[in-house]
């Protein structure tokens, strides 16, 4: 589910962006010269493609998928990637609070 996943993801992101793996099952669009709503914009257009997705289990039953995404931009041309990488996170949790398969924007 994974690669289909990143396979999704990958088509559903900008020529100009590229897409890591981050973790277990997260992964971290790079989305640069971008501004936050244009990446948040991207980020719900990968969000609904995988929610209709075709995914099949190995037995080819229909696996329902869905993601929880956190959006986040530099704050300030001084702004460290560890800040990014916090803020998006804590918006990925409050995503998956307030009861997954949805996106928040850092602000």
């Amino acid at each position: 589910m994974l690669r289909r996943f990143a396979e999704i993801a990958r088509h559903g992101v900008r020529l100009t962006d590229w897409l890591a793996r981050y973790g277990g099952e997260e992964f971290c669009p790079v989305m640069p010269d971008t501004d936050l709503d244009t990446a948040a914009r991207v980020a719900e257009r990968v969000r609904s493609q995988v929610a209709v997705a075709d995914i099949r289990a190995l037995d080819q039953r229909r696996v329902a998928l869905t993601v929880s995404i956190g959006v986040a931009a530099l704050a300030a041309p001084a702004d460290s990637p560890l800040s990014l990488v916090q803020r998006a996170s804590e918006a990925v949790m409050a995503a998956k609070r307030g009861g997954r398969n949805r996106l928040v924007v850092a602000r």
